[in-house]
């Protein structure tokens, strides 16, 4: 996520925002603000963080992976810790039935693709805050998981 921000400094030096797509865990960001801020002295923009890391098909996981991660970026806002985060966005809203091969159905936990895609793809068809349902009337069954709620409670009290 930071490998090459050398290079945007030389490079791109007019730039207002460091967006980028973060997978540094499960309680956050670590030194990701202060590495941008002391080379940049730019905000973030979280532009992924979340789900594959802490799927669904575990809830209570994914529930205090994405937490852990927009605690991280509240507590770094401005004002706050290194003050240059501007917000984040979570990965995924729905589960991504294709990404083990097979698009008519959601894969089992630890089946590799039909299309030859490795059996780690399948996590991803359950990193969804919500699900696609059973498959047979979406788009309109979804069904909210626990981490739908954790966001509702901390984005209407995100202090707690």
């Amino acid at each position: 996520d930071t490998k090459m921000i050398y290079h945007f400094k030389k490079h791109c030096p007019d730039i207002d925002i460091f967006g980028v797509n973060c997978y540094r865990g499960p309680k956050g960001f670590g030194t990701l603000w202060k590495e941008v801020l002391r080379s940049l002295g730019k905000p973030v923009l979280i532009t992924e963080y979340g789900g594959a890391q802490g799927n669904g098909y575990n809830q209570e996981s994914q529930s205090r992976y994405h937490e852990a991660a927009w605690r991280d970026i509240w507590r770094n806002r401005a004002g706050s810790g290194a003050g240059n985060a501007i917000g984040g966005m979570a990965f995924e809203w729905i589960d991504e039935w294709w990404k083990a091969g097979d698009p008519a159905r959601q894969a089992l936990p630890g089946t590799t693709g039909k299309q030859g895609v490795g059996s780690a793809h399948w996590a991803q068809e359950y990193c969804g805050i919500t699900s696609q349902g059973d498959g047979k009337s979406s788009p309109f069954m979804r069904r909210l998981r626990k981490v739908y709620f954790m966001y509702q409670k901390l984005w209407n009290k995100p202090e707690e």
